[in-house]
């Protein structure tokens, strides 16, 4: 499973983190994304999340908060969508139900991030309560074909599902479903299999039974269990099929299986206790220090790419040829005509060459990528193609090409 949408960075967790993650991953959570709320707490939770290779989060501020901020916060969203375990633009979105800010800026400024996670090819996560109308007009405005995400904790009805979906949108559930005053049961009915997650919102919207409790990411299977009742399947198929979708959208499936192999060779600080002497341990604290610098620039970017190949080739063959003749004759020898009927294969030097060109063969292969880091890549790449033009043509075996290309990028 995975938890599409927690804030464990929250105070709600300081005390027991370790110990609530444990509980999340004894309960089947593969992987959590936490969202980004506002530019004062982004440091602790890009702490939080570096903590554990299993955790992701979003960079963007919260429309609670965007009353607070200016243009270089912004940028300061965009510099970050870069870094590796950024998944996401969000959390983002519009919010009246609250009077923290005007919505003409909260309207600035979700246009302002969704420009940001178009410009970086990132989804976003998506807060929306009480401004469909304004939220699904923005979205309208603003999807060119490039721009996708997740209305989290989706509230709304089966209109607005339609028209987000129309829209390149996913949702999300969360513990609202589970509640026995939902009104959520048709839209969980109606949306597609491919385009729905489950989340908790830790830790608020706690599910039935656990309602009235601190809500936490290993409660998740609650909520696909109320799914799975509803849209009448197993809890293993809303398991599976939300997990595939999360993976898709978040791009998780490359970046657990990097992020996860990298963590095997981090550095980890030294500690007090194993070095009696001060000395020695102050030497094993500056080699923490340098293998962390290794780590940062050499280590932690690395990601292995597999692609195939698939182009045209032109071959040129030379070969030399003799023409064959068929003439008709009168009775008395002379030629009435002569013409050319084939080419006949010959050895060298006993014939006129000739060179042919047989276009359009498809060629085929595959590329392997690996960046050694963020500015060193190396590429391999591979192609076969076969003409069988002498074949068909004049008899002659096919001939096979290989190719082999290396590249430093």
């Amino acid at each position: 499973m995975i938890d599409s949408h927690a804030h464990i960075d929250t105070k709600a967790f300081n005390d027991d983190r370790n110990a609530m993650l444990q509980r999340a991953w004894d309960a089947g959570v593969e992987a959590i994304v936490v969202p980004d709320i506002e530019p004062s707490r982004r440091e602790h939770l890009k702490q939080v999340v570096d903590a554990d290779p299993r955790l992701f989060r979003g960079v963007g501020v919260h429309p609670h908060h965007v009353g607070e901020i200016t243009a270089s916060d912004l940028q300061d969203v965009e510099a970050q969508s870069s870094e590796p375990k950024v998944v996401a633009i969000g959390e983002i979105g519009l919010d009246y139900y609250y009077d923290f800010c005007p919505p003409d800026v909260q309207q600035w400024a979700f246009r302002e991030q969704l420009r940001i996670a178009k410009r970086r090819g990132l989804p976003v996560i998506i807060h929306n309560r009480e401004s469909d109308a304004d939220l699904l007009s923005i979205l309208d405005s603003e999807q060119d074909g490039s721009l996708r995400g997740v209305l989290h904790c989706f509230s709304s009805g089966t209109p607005e599902l339609r028209r987000a979906l129309e829209l390149g949108m996913h949702v999300s559930f969360t513990g609202n479903i589970t509640f026995k005053n939902s009104t959520l049961e048709a839209v969980v009915s109606e949306v597609p299999l491919d385009r729905f997650m489950i989340e908790t919102d830790s830790p608020y919207i706690t599910p039935v039974p656990h309602r009235g409790k601190r809500n936490e990411p290993s409660y998740v299977g609650l909520v696909a269990h109320k799914i799975a009742e509803i849209k009448h399947m197993s809890v293993e198929e809303i398991i599976t099929l939300s997990t595939t979708t999360a993976r898709r959208l978040f791009a998780l499936g490359m970046a657990l299986l990097a992020i996860t192999t990298a963590a095997i060779a981090q550095p980890t600080p030294p500690r007090d206790e194993d070095y009696p002497n001060d000395y020695d341990w102050e030497i094993a604290l500056e080699s923490y220090y340098a293998d962390s610098v290794a780590y940062e620039r050499w280590i932690k970017p690395r990601s292995l790419g597999v692609g195939f190949s698939v182009g045209s080739n032109t071959q040129v063959e030379s070969q030399t040829f003799r023409q064959q003749y068929e003439s008709a004759y009168e009775h008395n020898g002379s030629i009435l005509r002569s013409e050319p009927t084939r080419w006949t294969f010959f050895d060298k030097d006993q014939g006129p060459n000739r060179s042919f060109s047989f276009e359009g063969l498809i060629a085929y292969g595959a590329t392997l990528t690996y960046g050694l880091s963020t500015r060193f890549v190396v590429e391999g790449t591979y192609l076969y193609s076969q003409n069988t033009g002498p074949a068909e043509d004049f008899g002659l075996d096919p001939i096979t090409t290989n190719i082999v290309e290396l590249a430093v990028l």
